[in-house]
């Protein structure tokens, strides 16, 4: 195996020296520069591609921009105003149909699969056919409990109930009544006669 070579590198130009210390005033006055320079460079790119697209920013330029200028380029390259337009709108005032569809949602289980059934178009259509399909519903019920009670009271059974009722006068006096002698009410309310 043979040794290898080591090989040096020849030094970086030497970079001059600074003979007065930087002060914040001349920092911010840099980056400003460095920040025009690339939205310059930026804008003539586009001038000359002839197209309104975002180009992507360096991150050195990214991190250098005052918060503003960056958060208005993101907002102009993922946020155009007429999306931003359409969503308010779309949250502040629903589509029709979002609403029919949560009134259906929350109607009863027994009308529920006959409004879905009929998809109504507007909210006026869907609210007039439910309310017409419960008022049938609450009818049909009605006239059902009708008929049962009649059905109930033409029994044989109630028929011989109602025409001679069952005594139970005699009951409480054998559960009551015990042989021997009679003990003396000794409470402190009056006694009732009876």
């Amino acid at each position: 195996m043979t040794p290898k070579k080591r090989t040096t590198r020849a030094s970086p130009a030497t970079t001059p020296v600074l003979t007065r210390p930087m002060t914040d005033v001349h920092i911010k006055a840099l980056i400003d520069q460095d920040i025009a320079d690339a939205l310059a460079e930026r804008n003539a790119e586009r001038s000359r591609n002839g197209d309104d697209s975002h180009e992507a920013v360096r991150h050195d330029i990214a991190y250098a921009m005052p918060w503003k200028t960056l958060k208005k380029m993101i907002t102009d390259k993922y946020c155009p105003r007429g999306e931003i337009k359409k969503l308010e709108t779309e949250i502040m005032f629903p589509k029709e149909s979002d609403e029919i569809d949560k009134y259906v949602g929350g109607l009863p289980d027994m009308i529920y699969g006959s409004v879905k059934a009929l998809k109504p178009k507007t909210m006026q259509e869907a609210i007039e056919f439910a309310t017409e399909m419960m008022d049938k519903k609450i009818l049909t019920i009605a006239e059902c409990q009708a008929e049962n009670k009649i059905k109930f009271d033409d029994t044989p059974r109630n028929n011989q109930n109602q025409q001679q009722p069952f005594k139970r006068n005699n009951v409480t006096r054998a559960y009551t009544a015990k042989p021997g002698k009679k003990k003396p009410y000794r409470g402190i309310k009056p006694l009732c006669p009876k």
